[in-house]
């Protein structure tokens, strides 16, 4: 209809009605040609209520063809562009190309009201093409993308095409926030339809659809009949792989699917895998109409592998079973079954239980039409619950309707358990809860209700109507009230006369409680900030057997701040800690609880009496036993942000393992700037130390969290005053090992100031006069020490170092003594033992002191009974310099001493030392020695043994962690003992060549004995040189005893070794007999050993030597040390048969042969094992464990 500038389009759904058209067009028509072209087209479209602001095209054509050119349309939230051609001949065919259409959703809702986004827009693009003739059949491509809401198509690409039998939707490409999407659909109403997608990470979540984040990626393959749901029947197969729904995961969900008339079916094999080991089957039916028959089953689960899909990582176990059956209607199933799993664990408490089973059988487990009936059997074979055992367990619960019946539940763990019936009422408001019987039996302790225990849960709310439960023989807990979670809750509740040692257990720690307690508690308000009064009474309290005594407390909470009313404990009558006054401690509730726990005030006092420390050793781990007692008080005022107080205590009989402290006494005082050290004594092992300072704070600034001691110490600056008037300083063995004591008239004042991480000095001065220095490792000390010290700028300059060590002389003869006196009348004698120092410290870095000393001795005497060294030497010009490294330097003149070598204990001697040091500071030498002839060595070494005295030139390198170097020769003269014959050295040297090794030893020494000369040859390392003898008569004759027991024979007693055997008793019968003569062989084989180069030659004889009482023929066993700790030994028996009848041995493995091995862990321990051909022929093992000890 068109009427004044009105059309009207009648429709059967609506009218469209346009209003003020307006139009301008120039056309030209006739029969060959036409030309339309609007100049503009405005108008009101009433009933969508839009307004069109423009609409231009062209149209040209003829009776063959018609071409529309230059559409465009602006409607309000609406752009449109495109063209177009209708062909007439030779086929009618219609060709649609819209370039570009763009429209707001404002638009959208003008025409389709229940479009389910609200705000966005639409673009689409692409082309349609008809068939030639055909106008029902077409084919074309469409482009799509919207912002609808939070749903983002970026792109929707699509080819398709339709016949008259169906349509074909080919080359899908979706990309959007949801995921990705790609496939192809076949649609056709009389046939076979087919749906093929692939997506990837499609995530509803993305675009508002879902809460929860889910990402599925997988692929849809379905077939199918019929539209009418009713008539429908198809099959098909959905694949997801790494679904997630939240944090948990499956790695894989396999469906087969059936459609038979509307109804579902999930075929075989069906799957749902989560990872290795956990994998569930799944089968069955869903009617059109909500009925489910499904039955979901696994077999051998690796819970450890599941609960990490389910982000569930604090459970775990292995080998579970599932088998359920899964029927009825869908919004309220019924379920039957078993569960079993082997183990499943909960780390975050150390839960682990084993052999759980499980059978279900409930029907409508929803109970949505109240009709729920059935049971659960629940049991645990054993199991863990933190540090408690379960032995057994069981639950039997019962569904009838509204009630839940647990008859019973039992809980069993080796002789203790849990028991007792609960019944649960479950109204539309209201649950009643009612536990029977319940009784708790631990460590032969027995807590069991009185009567029934009743309670409601309603609206928020559980309501205790009756509590009361017996424990052991006279105590009792009982409580009554409610706890509303929305609201005010009033509770209350005591126990009395209880034993807490029971408890010791389910405390989850190492240590043994035990007292009597008496309690009681009320609870009021909400419980997000309840009010709570506490009254607790310990008595007769013990930790791990130490006698603490009683406790008396009350504590309160409100709002959110819990306040100590009174805390005491006396542990005796003389010895107690009271804690007295308030302190409210806000501990949740307010905004900022760190802001209100800086405002928490303090009114406290803490008294100390008599605080024996040894009685209260549970409460602190130190390295050594520390004992004796505080007294004293602290008082804080204030708030915890600002606070303001004074600490006044005593110390008495103060021991750390050796370390005594007689006594100590200390006054400070806190601010929340600075805590204030005002004057403190100390006593430390009977030197009195007097200190005072302060370090400053930042108790403003600090937060009440694990950053609290960093920040509040966060100005790292103090100061210290240190002050020591006293006649002796004991405790220098703390400091530094190599010392002992002080003692003289000793004044320190001292300032230590600064950065505590780089302290440095602001003061000090040191005045020790008359003093006398102990060393740890001498056993001389250093007397009439006088030092003086000042500190200028970081360095500590010496104004007078001296000190004297001289040698006793009580050790000579009368006549010296007598002399020495009588020359003292007319010379004045010179000192000797005078040491002088002079220089400097830098103390810049306290702990890398560096020095810069020059020392000079004057004959100096130091006895070091460790290493056993005393010498006397003098040097004009030591020099000790340096910071990490520290060089000695100088020329040094010994001009006597002693040296006493053990070679068993190499690393305490001076010459043999081992030791590197590979810490800082590193010691550098570089020591020029001289050595006067009155310098004595000696070995008291069974097989090496002199008394040398040396002299000459040595010098002594070291460089930073290395071994020190010798170079130079020493001239010898002395003697040197061979079976306690003494050998005079007619020549000899010991010579420092190689740094790396001994010095060699090189001597020619001469004995006559026997009317016989011995000339002795030593040479080789000083530790275990080689020794030769060559014997010659009174002639100067070489005679041929080579062997090595026949010299020591001809040494001793100036006979052969086999004329010593067999004529022992008339040779020597005067020096003890048979046993005399078996440790003179044993000497003259141990002798043997150091000329032959093994480390052991042992005979063992017949009747040549003792009396053979067990008649067992002689053996000669062979012994050697092929490293420093592994020992190897062959013993051989030797033959009667031997040439002029001595008997000769035999290295054929017979009877009596053994091979010894032994290894050594220390010079305590070591192990051993022998094979051994026994007189019976058998082989015989044996293995030993040895320890040790000498005297």
């Amino acid at each position: 209809l068109v009427q004044d500038g009105d059309i009207q389009v009648l429709t059967p759904q609506e009218t469209e009605q346009f209003q003020d058209l307006q139009l301008s067009l120039s056309a030209a028509v006739s029969p060959q040609h036409i030309d339309l072209q609007p100049q503009y087209l405005r108008g009101n479209w009433r009933n969508r209520d839009l307004k069109i602001d423009d609409l231009s095209f062209r149209l040209t054509g003829n009776q063959q063809r018609l071409t529309v050119n230059q559409v465009n349309a602006r409607i309000p939230g609406v752009y449109f562009a495109g063209k177009g051609e209708i062909e007439f001949e030779p086929a009618f065919r219609v060709l649609f190309f819209p370039d570009s259409l763009r429209t707001d959703l404002k638009v959208v809702h003008a025409f389709y009201p229940a479009f389910p986004f609200q705000s966005g827009y639409l673009t689409a693009g692409g082309h349609l093409m008809t068939e030639p003739g055909k106008l029902g059949e077409f084919r074309g491509s469409l482009k799509l993308g919207a912002e609808l809401d939070s749903l983002h198509i970026r792109s929707l690409r699509l080819d398709y095409r339709k016949t008259a039998d169906e349509l074909l939707l080919g080359d899908i490409a979706l990309r959007s926030n949801l995921g990705t999407c790609s496939g192809s659909a076949r649609i056709a109403p009389q046939g076979i339809n087919q749906v093929q997608l692939n997506f990837r990470e499609f995530d509803p979540s993305r675009a508002g659809l879902l809460q929860t984040p889910l990402s599925l990626s997988g692929r849809l393959n379905f077939n199918f009949r019929e539209w009418n749901i009713d008539q429908m029947e198809g099959e098909g197969r959905l694949e997801l792989f790494n679904l997630q729904l939240a944090d948990a995961r499956a790695e894989r969900v396999q469906l087969n699917l059936g459609l038979q008339q509307g109804d579902w079916e999930i075929r075989q094999p069906s799957t749902l895998r989560f990872g290795e080991g956990a994998l569930f089957t799944l089968a069955g039916h869903v009617s059109r109409d909500q009925n489910v028959d499904l039955r979901l089953t696994s077999e051998g689960t690796n819970l450890d592998t599941l609960m990490q899909r389910l982000a569930l990582s604090e459970l775990g176990g292995y080998n579970g079973s599932v088998d359920l059956h899964i029927t009825g209607p869908l919004r309220d199933p019924s379920v039957q079954g078993n569960i079993d799993i082997s183990q499943i664990t909960y780390r975050g408490e150390k839960v682990e239980l084993s052999g759980i089973s499980g059978k279900a059988d409930i029907a409508h487990v929803l109970n949505r039409s109240n009709t729920r009936f059935g049971s659960f059997d629940l049991t645990v074979g054993t199991g863990y619950f933190g540090n408690l055992f379960l032995t057994n367990g069981r639950v039997n619960l019962l569904f009838s309707q509204n009630r839940i019946v647990a008859n019973p539940f039992l809980f069993y763990s080796r002789e203790d358990s849990i028991t007792g019936r609960a019944y649960i009422s479950l109204q539309d408001s209201l649950t009643d809860i009612a536990l029977t019987n319940l009784e708790v039996f631990f460590d032969r302790y027995t807590v069991r209700s009185d009567s029934i225990i009743t309670a409601r849960w309603k609206a928020d709310t559980l309501f205790v109507d009756a509590f009361s439960m017996t424990a052991g023989d006279s105590g009792s807990i009982s409580s009554r009230g409610f706890l509303a979670f929305e609201g005010s809750s009033a509770l209350s509740g005591e126990i009395r006369n209880t034993r807490i040692d029971p408890f010791n257990e389910r405390l989850l720690w190492q240590h043994d409680l035990r007292g009597m307690l008496d309690g009681q508690w009320d609870l009021y308000g909400e419980l997000d900030n309840p009010e709570i009064d506490l009254q607790l009474f310990l008595k007769a309290l013990s930790f791990d057997n130490y006698p603490i005594g009683k406790i008396t407390s009350d504590l309160s909470l409100k709002d959110g701040g819990l306040q100590i009313n009174v805390f005491d404990l006396e542990s005796g009558k003389d010895s107690y800690l009271t804690v007295n006054g308030s302190m409210d401690i806000q501990l949740f509730g307010e905004e900022d609880a760190r802001k209100s726990l800086k405002d928490t005030p303090l009114n406290l006092n803490v008294v100390l009496g008599n605080f024996r420390l040894e009685d209260y050793g549970f409460l602190y781990q130190t390295q050594y036993p520390l004992s004796g007692s505080l007294t004293g008080r602290l008082d804080l005022a204030g708030t915890l942000g600002n606070p303001a107080g004074t600490l006044e205590i005593s110390g008495d009989s103060l021991r750390y393992g050796d370390y005594k402290f007689p006594y100590l006494s200390a006054v400070s005082r806190i601010a929340p700037e600075r805590l204030s050290l005002e004057q403190a004594t100390v006593n430390f092992l009977n030197t009195e130390v007097h200190l005072s300072g302060e370090k400053r704070l930042r108790w403003q600034e600090v937060e009440f969290d694990s950053s609290f001691a960093e920040r509040l110490l966060a100005d790292k600056n103090f100061r210290l005053s240190i002050e020591i008037d006293e006649d002796s300083l004991n405790f220098l063995n703390v400091l530094n090992p190599e010392l002992e004591s002080l003692i003289g008239d000793i004044r320190v004042s001292a300032e230590l100031a600064g950065d505590y991480d780089h302290p440095r000095f602001t003061r000090g001065n040191i005045q020790v006069v008359n003093g006398t220095l102990y060393l740890a490792k001498y056993e001389n000390a250093l007397s009439d020490i006088n030092f003086t010290g000042h500190l200028s700028g970081d360095s500590l300059l010496i104004d007078q170092m001296q000190a004297r060590s001289p040698r006793k002389t009580s050790g000579r003869s009368f006549l010296r003594r007598w002399f020495a006196k009588v020359q003292r009348w007319f010379f004045t004698p010179q000192e000797n033992g005078d040491i002088t120092g002079s220089g400097y410290v830098v103390l810049s870095e306290i702990d890398r002191p560096k020095l810069d000393l020059s020392i000079k001795m004057r004959d100096a005497y130091f006895n070091n009974f460790i290493e056993n060294v005393a010498i006397t030497a003098s040097s004009g010009n030591l020099r000790i310099q340096g910071r990490d490294t520290i060089a000695v330097t100088g020329d040094v003149l010994v001009k006597a001493g002693t040296v006493l070598i053990d070679f068993e204990e190499q690393e305490k001697n001076l010459l043999l030392a081992t030791d590197v040091r590979e810490t800082p500071p590193y010691l550098q030498y570089n020591l020029n020695l001289e050595i006067l002839p009155n310098f004595n060595i000696r070995s008291e070494d069974l097989l090496n043994s002199f008394d040398m005295q040396i002299a000459g030139n040595l010098r002594i390198l070291q460089e930073p962690k290395a071994l020190p170097e010798m170079y130079g020769v020493l001239e010898t003269s002395g003697k040197y003992y061979i079976q306690g014959q003494d050998f005079d050295i007619e020549s000899g040297r010991i010579n420092f060549a190689n740094p790396k090794e001994l010095p060699e030893l090189n001597l020619v020494a001469r004995k006559e004995r026997n009317n016989l000369i011995f000339n002795l040859n030593v040479r080789g390392k000083l530790d275990n040189p080689e020794k030769e003898i060559v014997i010659q008569d009174e002639n100067g004759q070489t005679l041929p005893y080579v062997d090595v027991k026949d010299q020591m024979a001809l040494l001793l007693f100036g006979v052969t070794f086999n004329d010593l055997g067999s004529g022992t008793a008339s040779r020597i019968a005067n020096t003890g007999g048979e046993a005399v003569t078996q440790i003179m062989i044993s000497r003259i084989e141990a002798e043997a050993r150091t000329f032959t180069g093994l480390d052991r030659i042992r005979l063992d004889t017949q009747e040549s030597f003792f009396t053979n009482r067990l008649n067992q023929p002689s053996s000669l066993s062979l012994g050697k040390y092929l490293t420093p700790k592994l020992y190897l030994e062959y013993k051989s028996r030797l033959s009667s048969s031997g040439l002029g009848g001595v008997p000769a041995p035999s290295l054929s493995w017979e009877a009596g042969n053994r091979i010894y091995l032994q290894y050594r862990l220390n010079r305590t321990w070591s192990f051993s094992t022998f094979y051994e051909n026994t007189e019976e022929g058998n082989g015989k093992v044996k293995f030993d464990i040895n320890w040790q000890i000498g005297f």
